[in-house]
């Protein structure tokens, strides 16, 4: 196991319900994949990484819906990160990420198999691959994107 995935938004829990694997997570060395959102009290991207100083996470969608906001708080502040999954993400929200953060801050992400594919149709794994590609980034960036920066958070690399 390289870390743990939440996902408030869509099971309707408060952030503050993370407290047990947020220390969990900071103990262990473990990175925690969190997805935030608009409801329930899933909003607050503020609170672990305030409760729970060195935690390493990753807001997952670029950290929808709160993208600007949610940027502004991580850009200077260790261990936060942001990945560039999602069927809710184009290729101006990705560029828009990646300009504001930096490379160092956004990983790739698949979000498969969920997506908004055609009925019988497996899902597209290339497709966010390809939006990152086609920023015709350097070479060292796109490294950080698809793969160390990942490595380093889940102490792989």
């Amino acid at each position: 196991m390289v870390g743990v995935k939440a996902h408030p938004f869509w099971h309707r829990y408060p952030v503050e319900k993370l407290d047990g694997a947020a220390a969990w997570c900071r103990e262990h060395d473990r990175p925690l994949l969190i997805h935030i959102g608009s409801r329930g009290g899933s909003e607050d991207y503020r609170l672990l990484p305030e409760r729970y100083p060195g935690i390493r996470i990753i807001y997952a969608h670029a950290g929808i819906p709160y993208f600007k906001e949610l940027w502004a708080y991580i850009k200077d502040k260790e261990g936060l990160y942001v990945d560039l999954s999602s069927p809710y993400l184009n290729r101006r929200i990705i560029r828009m990420a990646v300009d504001f953060l930096g490379a160092e801050k956004c990983m790739y992400g698949t979000d498969g198999p969920c997506g908004e594919q055609p009925l019988g149709e497996d899902y597209d794994y290339g497709k966010i691959k390809g939006l990152i590609e086609d920023l015709s980034l350097p070479a060292s960036d796109r490294e950080m994107i698809f793969h160390a920066n990942f490595e380093a958070v889940c102490g792989l690399g």
